[in-house]
């Protein structure tokens, strides 16, 4: 098993390069598609995206049930930590990819959030 210093290493900001935009986490957050989500999907998922797309309570409350521990809102502070504690708890061996992420999405808020993202990079 990795040590906490191995993981931070390979935490490469690769993961960081692919974010949804302030109005692609609106439509997830509205669209309300996470409240079907297991706990450890909201966490993978939110975990790993700047920008809140779930419900602040619904990812605490899932990062408790996942981490099997009580987060104070101060703990929010300190996500790098979250990663590699996330990465060292779980059978996951790398970040998920933006693909896996949006994997998450139905097929139609998907169509919609990425017709939006290629609309954009065309102007």
């Amino acid at each position: 098993m990795e040590t906490a210093k191995e993981i931070k290493a390979s935490l490469t900001p690769e993961w960081m390069d692919k974010q949804f935009t302030t109005e692609q986490a609106i439509a997830i957050h509205e669209s309300k598609v996470w409240k079907e989500w297991t706990d450890e999907q909201v966490v993978r998922f939110q975990l790993f995206q700047q920008l809140l797309c779930v419900s602040f309570a619904r990812f605490h409350g899932a990062l408790e049930k996942v981490f099997r521990y009580p987060f104070t809102q101060s703990a929010f502070i300190f996500h790098k930590g979250m990663v590699i504690e996330y990465m060292r708890r779980t059978e996951h061996d790398e970040p998920p990819t933006f693909d896996e992420i949006v994997g998450y999405l139905p097929e139609e808020l998907r169509n919609a959030i990425l017709t939006e993202t290629k609309e954009q990079s065309n102007e």
